[in-house]
């Protein structure tokens, strides 16, 4: 049978709902337990072996819920007790000669403590304690779909972080800039042909739809470009090409693999 508080006019462990609610015997140090007896207001109660003092009469940095062990690594190791455990110095000081205690549930006792969570096993005081250490925890966030997967936001004009850079061959000799079409239009303040020719081999490599360039693009956008940019296509002006352009780009491509054939044959033995 439970503990009965002894401190007057609390009700503790004296109905079936009160069974989790945590008791403390009085110190056997006489000075403190004089110390405890003046504060609970019964200096000349004698107290037995089943006196006790519930929590309820306790402030919370009084009550020791954990134990914590530092490991050779640094690391702290905390076990939540089973039995929950004063401060050398602590001392009654609440609802103390008040008839309104609060009610169980504001406190947390052996059975009911929310730092007692699995897999830690609730189990006498003269066992050991099973208890398994996880150095990692699972988030609980879960992503959000209902707009679709999201993805990442890009940065706009990243390309010019990229002036400056030059491409050299074997022997660490620049090569010459490529020269562009004049179709092709930078689109955006400050974009210059280095960078242009940058935007563009990068769409080329990595996207995985048409190149149309900035469609969006409207006289006056330079003073607010972020506005009209889309970041998915290169920095140039929206290009259409014609049938004829397809045309005299084919010339050219056949033009240059006759010349890489005669040249093959020169050199071949």
């Amino acid at each position: 049978m439970p503990s009965h508080c002894c401190v007057p006019k609390c009700t503790t462990n004296y109905s079936r709902s009160d069974i989790n609610v945590s008791v403390f015997s009085l110190p056997k140090d006489p000075g403190r337990r004089r110390q405890w007896l003046r504060a609970i207001g019964r200096q000349e109660y004698s107290v037995g072996k089943s006196s006790v003092v519930c929590i309820r009469h306790f402030e919370e940095g009084s009550v020791l819920r954990e134990d914590r062990a530092t490991r050779v690594d640094g690391s702290v190791l905390a076990v939540p007790r089973v039995r929950l455990k004063l401060c050398p110095t602590a001392c009654p000081s609440l609802h103390l000669g008040s008839s309104t205690v609060a009610p169980a549930q504001e406190y947390r006792g052996v059975r009911n403590d929310a730092s007692l969570v699995p897999p830690i096993r609730q189990t006498a005081s003269i066992f050991k304690q099973p208890v398994t250490v996880y150095r990692t925890q699972e988030g609980k966030v879960k992503a959000d779909f209902k707009h679709g997967p999201q993805e990442k936001p890009k940065q706009l004009f990243w390309e010019k972080r990229l002036e400056g850079l030059r491409a050299s061959d074997a022997h660490g000799n620049p090569l010459e800039p490529m020269e562009l079409p004049r179709s092709l239009r930078p689109a955006g303040p400050g974009v210059t042909d280095e960078t242009l020719l940058q935007s563009v081999a990068t769409a080329l490599h990595v996207l995985g739809q048409p190149i149309t360039g900035q469609t969006n693009m409207k006289p006056g956008s330079d003073k607010n470009p972020a506005v009209f940019i889309n970041p998915d296509q290169p920095l140039i002006q929206a290009v259409s090409i014609s049938d004829d352009d397809i045309k005299r780009q084919e010339e050219r491509v056949n033009l240059a693999r006759k010349r890489l054939q005669e040249a093959m044959k020169e050199y071949d033995p």
